[in-house]
This record gives structure tokens, sequence and C-alpha cells, in this order.
């Protein structure tokens, strides 16, 4: 098998020659898409719901309808190409165009402007309100009980005073709640700052200095305490109808579900195995990993996905080389400062209890994965930038190779994931 390649890096690509004594085990790619247009995926999804009625038949003539979306930060999701076509379902129902509201699942994210908006929307952007879910906002909000775990369920009244709720969104790995999409419209997507933190602390243990709940990971939900927690405070709103989509190794809508917002989520899930998992053998001593490129590389914070896919391929005590420009830089301050501020995981540990948010616990969690293997990250950034995190940067990919040369002097197996933001590896049992 050949050990050259070329590989996307920001907006361009970077030519790869693996060391001779590496053994390429495989390339790593995701099974290719059906060969249909994105509309007809999202119809097919549209007509075909899970455990439910069809939308259109689910609802009446004079009813209120609130359609919970992503924020922009999720725009690759491409809102303005399914979103049309659920409209047309809504509106076949018999509902009037000033029934039907939109809000934005911001979570803890900032308000979005006119622009971003019609990015989400395209032309409906024109036709219908979208509000902009605000979690600090404690008049907007509405509690509904706690959660078996603690967590208050406070939501945005909009999704609690329509007559019909219906959430959108991607199912797509998560390195905490196993799977996007679904329950997480509700919580985080419409919740208060309070239920965010309280929900999204459960990715570590419960006692100081014990480290992350393990069961909290991608691709993980059965005894997932984040995830069941979020299920509960969705149960609780219980929504009417759910549609998601499945994003293909290309970026497009490669497959859609609709129905109950349980059941329907769940499908999704497994369609998400389907689309961008692979299986192999066995973990490799070296496995060398594009982002993707441009925009999936544009920041350390994004490109992070590729690290804690692509690291489930590589041994313990083995190297992770990624090729993620990061031209635009760390594209979080909280982040950064977790993973280069701090001399060990108790220190970031003991931040991340006292002020939890999600940028802080990617840059705690890699900072964790770099305790478990080489972690060498080929971009922009200057190794002096990344010092006391554990991870090497290095600006070229002859750069790396020395590096797996000097890690690896005896060789050993090797695996390449071109598209390692989307790509994610399981190991056979």
């Amino acid at each position: 098998m050949s050990l050259e390649f070329t590989l996307s890096y920001g907006k361009g690509e970077l030519p790869l020659s693996l060391p001779e004594n590496l053994k390429l085990e495989s390339v790593l790619e995701p099974p290719t898409p059906r060969d249909v247009s994105e509309e007809e995926v999202v119809l097919d999804g549209l007509e075909n719901p899970i455990d439910s009625p069809r939308l259109r038949d689910l609802l009446s003539p004079g009813e209120t309808v609130c359609v919970v979306v992503s924020d922009v930060t999720r725009a690759w999701q491409r809102m303005s190409v399914y979103l049309p076509l659920l409209v047309d379902e809504i509106l076949a129902g018999g509902v009037k165009e000033e029934d039907v509201k939109f809000i934005s699942a911001t979570g803890t994210h900032r308000s979005q402007t006119r622009e971003e908006h019609r990015l989400l929307l395209g032309d409906l952007a024109d036709r219908f309100q979208i509000v902009d879910h605000d979690c600090r906002d404690a008049d907007s909000l509405v509690s509904l009980g706690t959660t078996s775990r603690g967590t208050p369920v406070e939501v945005n009244r909009m999704v609690t005073e329509c007559d019909r709720l219906i959430l959108t969104g991607a199912a797509t790995y998560h390195v905490m709640a196993g799977w996007g999409g679904g329950r997480k419209s509700i919580l985080p997507g419409v919740a208060s700052y309070e239920a965010i933190q309280a929900n999204h602390v459960l990715a570590l243990k419960s006692a100081p200095e014990t480290g992350r709940d393990m069961r909290c990971r991608c691709a993980f939900m059965e005894d997932n305490p984040l995830h069941l927690d979020m299920d509960e405070a969705c149960s609780m709103v219980n929504p009417d109808f759910v549609f998601n989509v499945v994003m293909g190794g290309d970026g497009r809508i490669a497959a859609a579900v609709s129905g109950h917002w349980r059941s329907a989520h769940l499908k999704g899930t497994e369609l998400v195995n389907d689309l961008n998992g692979v299986t192999v053998d066995r973990k490799a001593d070296v496995v060398v990993a594009s982002a993707g490129g441009y925009p999936k590389d544009m920041v350390l914070y994004q490109s992070s996905k590729t690290v804690f896919n692509s690291i489930e391929a590589v041994r313990d005590g083995g190297t992770l080389v990624v090729l993620a420009m990061c031209d635009e830089g760390s594209g979080s301050d909280e982040c950064f400062e977790i993973l280069t501020g701090y001399s060990d995981q108790v220190a970031r540990e003991k931040v991340l209890r006292e002020r939890f948010s999600i940028p802080r616990y990617v840059g705690y969690l890699l900072a964790d994965q770099a305790l478990k293997a080489n972690i060498v990250l080929v971009s922009e950034l200057r190794r002096s930038d990344l010092e006391g995190s554990g991870i090497i940067a290095v600006n070229s990919v002859e750069e790396a190779m020395a590096e797996v040369s000097r890690l690896h002097p005896e060789g050993g197996s090797a695996y390449v994931i071109p598209h390692g933001g989307s790509v994610f590896p399981f190991v056979k049992r």
C-alpha cells in the first residue's frame, strides 16, 4: 500500500510521506453517501416519520407552531436547504404562516445578526419571526421542575406556550452527550444558564480530583448521565415532533429522520454510524489525520473534534498527527487558557468545576488526551503557543514525520484518516 498521500490543509493540500518503517494498515474513509439530491433526502425523511404521524397530519388549522433551529455555529447543517421543505409540510397541515415562529437554540452562545438569521433560514427570514434564545434572561424563562440529577429545567417560554413544538438540528457525534441533535435542542439549546451548567458538569465525576466521567463520550448514550439528564429535561417539555439531518463526509445532507423526538433521534444516531463510522481490527501505533481542510481547521477549538475522533484509533502511548491549519488561532480564549495555563489536570479540573464551560472542557479534554498518546499538531501555531499542553506543535508535515520517527524508532502500524473531523473509528471488540 502506498505510503504517499495528499491531505487537505486550510484551503489547499499538503503532501504526506510516511516513514518507511511504518506499516500502513488502512486508509479510514466513510462509506460513499447515496447519489441523490439533498432535497430528495429531506423529503424522504419527512414522508417517513418514526413512531409518529406525518407532520402535516399531526397539525390542525388554527394551531400555533414553534420551530427550534440551531444557531450559526452549526450552519454546516445546511438549514436553508431543509427548513423551507419543513415549512411546506407545516403549511400543508393547515397552519397559517403568521402562526409559525422560529427560536434559535443558542444555548450559552451570543445573539445573532440579521445576516446570520438569513444564513440559517434563507428566504424564510423575510417571512417568519425568529428569536434568539437568551439563557440569562430570567423574564423569558419558565420553570418546569428539576431532573432526578438535580438540574433545574428552566426553558424559554416560547417552547411551552405554543400549541405544537418542533425540534430541528443534526444527529452527529458529540464529545460529551454521545450524539448531538434531538433532545439537545431543549437542553442546552433553549435552557437557562444554570440548567446548562448543572447538566454539563455531569461530564466530570462527582468527587473533586477524580477527573472526567468516561460514560460522557462520543458515540455513547446508554449509561451516559449527561445525555440521560438531557433526555429527562426534554421529556418534561415533550416536543411534538423532531426533524434531524445526518451529514455525509462531503458536507452535504446524506440522511434525514423525523417523528417522535426520542426514537427518531435514536435512528439518526444509527445513521451517523452508518455514514461516518469505520471499524478497525485493532488500534495503531501511529495515526495521521487531516481535519478536512477549510472551514473545519480554521481554529484549534474546531479542530479538536479531529483529535477526539481520531485518537480512538491510536493505542495508549502511540502517536496522533493532526493536520489542521489553525490560521485564525485558538478559536476560544477559555479553551486555550485552560489548555496552556495550568501545570496538570488536577489544576485544570479545579478551574473547570468552579467555572464550567464547554470551551474550558474542550481544553481540559485535549490535555487529557495528550496524556494517553503523543499528539503532534501540524498548524500555523508556534511550538511555544502550546507549551505546557502536552501537544507538540510543528509547522510542516516533514517536522511531524521527524517526530514520529523519534517517538517510534522501531516503526509500527499506521492508519491515515483524510477526513478526521467526520470519521469516527470503532475498534472491534
